[in-house]
């Protein structure tokens, strides 16, 4: 849970610190989106943010992305459409965060392909 908590700063600071909404910068703001709903324990917000996030990742333009982001990202996009879309199929909140916690560790591998990250 440490784990998670740390990776959930350092994606916030990574959000936050980036002004323009490129890459897999609009990835990372609904992921926040998610974070905040499960926080709050409110499983159907994070139900629709999941949809919202799966959504996000079937529209990121991976020809847009750094040469390393792009790999990262391609290598990575089955399994966060996966999460996010079983996140979304469901209003148990123990198995959002299950599904969130994968999801977390396998958008990690993306963030930390990012250039200027």
């Amino acid at each position: 849970m440490k784990t998670i908590s740390i990776l959930l700063l350092v994606l916030a600071v990574v959000v936050s610190t980036h002004g323009q909404e490129t890459g897999v910068q609009p990835l990372l703001n609904k992921y926040i989106q998610l974070k905040d709903a499960l926080v709050e324990s409110n499983a159907q917000v994070a139900a629709a943010q999941g949809k919202t996030l799966s959504e996000t990742i079937s529209l990121v333009d991976a020809t847009r992305l750094q040469v390393n982001e792009r790999k990262e990202f391609m290598a990575e996009k089955n399994l966060l459409l996966k999460m996010a879309l079983k996140i979304s199929k469901t209003n148990d909140i123990e198995q959002q965060r299950t599904a969130f916690t994968e999801l977390s560790v396998s958008l990690w591998k993306v963030v930390v392909a990012a250039e200027g990250v």
